[in-house]
């Protein structure tokens, strides 16, 4: 026998059933009845899809992609500025000033190297060529990359002779050369300065 609580669900269940009969009734309310029930199948199809790719695909590498998408939508919404189109430096390679550089620093290095020695020669070029990038890395020249070679050699009555080749923009590129020369030895020493867009 069946309690009166369960009659009385028993009885609301029937009602329900025929309250949706009655909605079929209606073209209306049918047609209604039966977008919502598409919508509802389509939702779930689409959920069971999602969780059958996600089951197969690692679980660490989605939030990865997650979290790489926000960083994305994070860092894509900051300003945005546009091209100068600027093809010349503000403050040009200028070979005169280098020059100076180039003196300064290679009569300062070399003010103690007064025979030619073998073993120092090494550690004094390493030097120049060091300070003197520095230091024509210092005055700032815009949208320029600073090359520097060094010679440092003995004087035995050979030939000497030192080559650059390389692609050359004469309207932008700019050089300067410092020779010195004692009795034993001669030191090179060439800066480069090459515009860099």
């Amino acid at each position: 026998m069946m309690s009166k609580e369960e009659n009385l669900k028993i009885d609301d269940i029937k009602e329900e059933v025929r309250e949706l009969k009655d909605d079929h009734k209606d073209p209306k309310l049918s047609l209604s009845y039966d977008k919502k029930k598409y919508a509802n199948s389509k939702s779930i199809v689409n959920s069971k899809s999602s969780l059958k790719s996600a089951d197969s695909s690692n679980t660490s590498s989605s939030s990865l992609a997650m979290k790489r998408q926000s960083e994305y939508d994070r860092l894509a919404k900051g300003p945005k500025y546009q091209n100068t189109y600027r093809l010349d430096s503000k403050k040009p390679f200028k070979s005169n000033e280098v020059y100076n550089i180039l003196k300064n620093v290679v009569k300062r290095e070399i003010s103690n190297f007064l025979i030619y020695d073998s073993l120092m020669g090494p550690r004094i070029v390493q030097t120049i060529a060091a300070d003197v990038r520095s230091l024509v890395k210092a005055m700032s020249y815009d949208r320029y990359k600073i090359c520097v070679m060094v010679y440092l050699g003995e004087k035995k009555l050979q030939g000497f002779q030192a080559a650059f080749r390389g692609l050359w923009d004469h309207e932008r590129d700019g050089w300067s050369t410092y020779y010195y020369q004692t009795r034993t030895y001669f030191v090179s020493c060439t800066c480069f300065g090459l515009y860099h867009d």
